[in-house]
């Protein structure tokens, strides 16, 4: 399993345990998730509610960018993923 830290202020980091869950993603040309494989099931993306980018560990040699996607789905769930920037790999 791998974790990210997260900085709560300027001199604080926890790491929590977030999992970094694989998630089969159709995106567009702009990166914005268009639907999610769920369970062998292709959801179509009704719309993105909110998105948002979180930069960590910028002082370290290995900082992360992960932009999230907060997404309504055409089946009424309202899940929230995220891509690696660097890696452009998606999880939930």
């Amino acid at each position: 399993m791998t974790t990210i830290s997260i900085a709560v202020s300027d001199d604080v980091m926890v790491s929590p345990t977030i999992p970094m869950c694989p998630m089969d993603i159709n995106a567009n040309q702009y990166n914005v998730p268009m639907s999610v494989n769920i369970r062998g099931e292709r959801i179509e993306v009704r719309s993105v509610v909110d998105r948002w980018l979180i930069e960590n560990r910028w002082d370290s040699g290995q900082p992360a960018r992960l932009m999230y996607y907060e997404c309504l789905m055409s089946k009424g769930l309202r899940i929230t993923v995220y891509q690696d920037m660097d890696s452009n790999r998606w999880y939930w």
